[in-house]
């Protein structure tokens, strides 16, 4: 039987295995645009302040939190010091990125809008394993 992986688009470029040796396709496996810690030239339509809503569905996390996150050329950053927030907006608004503080650490999926609003969800795993949705609204 042919080896489709190979023939796949969805898995073409560097090389990459997960611990079995099976290949992992690019946008899972760190050479994706949108991992993170991947940058590009020139201001995002993204940047600046947005107020961040947190919403815990699920689990012992608090209900719900309010921060400032900076976005500043697609990169996001928390304004503040209780979290490290690390996480990229795509040129087309799509979110990917983590919260981590001394408990854990969330994982964060979503979209932003042109029209100033986003929205996703995270899952937290670590001490508090917890989930929700998340809502963005830019402050000008």
């Amino acid at each position: 039987m042919p080896d489709r992986r190979r023939s796949d688009p969805r898995t073409r470029g560097p090389r990459c295995g997960d611990a079995a040796g099976r290949r992992i396709p690019d946008r899972f496996n760190g050479t994706s645009r949108f991992n993170g810690t991947s940058r590009f030239d020139g201001t995002s339509r993204f940047d600046g302040t947005w107020s961040v809503e947190i919403l815990t569905e699920s689990g012992p996390c608090d209900r719900a939190y309010r921060y400032p996150v900076r976005i500043e050329h697609g990169q996001a950053r928390f304004m503040g010091t209780a979290f490290v927030v690390q996480g990229s907006v795509a040129r087309n608004g799509i979110v990917r990125g983590s919260i981590a503080n001394g408990l854990g650490t969330a994982d964060v999926a979503g979209r932003l809008g042109a029209n100033g609003f986003g929205a996703g969800t995270w899952v937290a795993s670590g001490a508090l394993a917890c989930r929700g949705r998340w809502r963005a609204e830019r402050r000008r």
